[in-house]
């Protein structure tokens, strides 16, 4: 009677069989009278088993390497986000029109050619972050995915919040500080570098030196003398530094100047006239740097990982 087939269930339990008799040593005639069949099925079935093997195997090496450069490119990515969650020095981050209602977006910190960038809303004498440009990207979705459950997540909506606010009082105080330039008599800024009157410098030397006093206790521009250059005989400009911080036909008119900014410069140095918005804007600093530091230890304890929980999207299936 001719040897009956096996259904495919019947027929793979009897494959596996085979394979596990191989492993311990028996030979095909040897499995055959173990399993009662003839043994060149033994030969066919175990030649069967051992290319699906290996064709398992081969499989499985190339998820195991897809899988690795996932999670190397998801390293890349939390090493991207480390670098660009790094709050700026007051002189870097003020934005002179508040009020306009606008987006704005400012390059964070970063290696260069893979800036990660913040993307604001203005307007109503606010700014608030709506996102970082990397939040964009897919891998940055996939990251979310595998890490769900973190803490970090909180804590970077927080540091988004903050800055928002950190930029915001800075603003501020800087156009605190404009408005109180330009009340001074003859005081006017100029609409261009040809133009007479103040440039932007002017403001901005006072806004850096007020703001080294409070943030870093430094001397800011303490012991800076100031110059007047003259290029033509009808055209003066003060310059401090080596900024040009006033032009006029007029020596005396920038003398003047001098003295206004001078006196101004003075006044903020001294930490009881340091006025609401720069006395906010030094305690969210400090909150800042503590949420980046929690932060940045949570991406660099992933990157040593180098492994992720879960399932995303673009893992490979």
């Amino acid at each position: 009677m001719p040897e009956e087939k096996p259904k495919n269930k019947d027929k793979k339990d009897m494959v596996s069989r085979v394979l596990e008799l191989v492993r311990l040593g028996y030979n095909d005639s040897k499995i055959g009278r173990l399993l009662d069949i003839h043994r060149t099925t033994v030969k066919r079935y175990r030649e069967q088993g051992e290319k699906r093997a290996i064709g398992t195997e081969a499989r499985i090496r190339v998820i195991q390497e897809a899988l690795s450069e996932h999670f190397a490119d998801l390293c890349q990515t939390c090493e991207r986000l480390q670098n660009g969650i790094i709050s700026d020095k007051p002189e870097r981050v003020i934005i002179e029109d508040l009020r306009t209602s606008q987006v704005l977006t400012k390059v964070l910190s970063g290696r260069r050619g893979d800036e990660v960038k913040m993307v604001l809303r203005v307007g109503g004498g606010k700014a608030e972050v709506d996102h970082l440009s990397i939040e964009e990207e897919l891998l940055f979705a996939s990251l979310k995915q595998h890490t769900k459950d973190l803490n970090f997540w909180p804590l970077f909506k927080e540091w988004k919040d903050k800055s928002g606010e950190y930029m915001s009082n800075l603003s501020g105080f800087y156009y605190l500080l404009r408005q109180q330039v330009t009340k001074e008599p003859g005081m006017v800024i100029a609409d261009s570098d040809d133009s007479p009157g103040l440039s932007s410098h002017f403001v901005h030397t006072i806004f850096n030196d007020a703001c080294e006093h409070a943030f870093f206790d430094y001397r800011g521009f303490e012991g800076v003398d100031y110059a007047i250059h003259s290029s033509k005989i009808d055209w003066h400009e003060l310059r401090f530094d080596g900024y040009t911080i006033a032009s006029a036909d007029d020596k005396k008119q920038l003398e003047r100047c001098q003295e206004v900014h001078k006196r101004i410069m003075d006044y903020f140095r001294n930490p009881d006239n340091r006025p609401q918005e720069l006395q906010q804007s030094i305690k969210i600093w400090l909150e800042l740097k503590r949420l980046e530091s929690e932060i940045s230890l949570s991406l660099q304890k992933l990157i040593l990982k180098r492994s992720f929980l879960g399932h995303c999207e673009l893992c490979p299936d």
